[in-house]
């Protein structure tokens, strides 16, 4: 089995973060659907907050100081 997470971040992110989602995805995939860790590849698209949108309203674009409990 072969799996391809595509995932649309808000730009701003950092390396380490970006890499923190790919590894922890891939341990999951492997857990949970026995894809082998070779066997997935994880794809970031990067936007503008102003890309996401929720019921109040855009995001603003993302912030280095955001915490993972205030990321909105």
């Amino acid at each position: 089995p072969v799996a391809v997470l595509n995932a649309d971040i808000r730009a701003g992110r950092t390396a380490d973060q970006r890499r923190a989602l790919a590894t922890d995805s891939i341990a999951a995939l492997s857990d949970r659907f026995g894809v082998p860790p070779a066997n997935v590849y994880v794809v970031y698209t990067e936007h503008p907050g102003v890309d996401f949108h929720l019921d109040e309203g855009p995001l603003n674009s993302w912030d280095a100081a955001e915490d993972e409990e205030g990321a909105l």
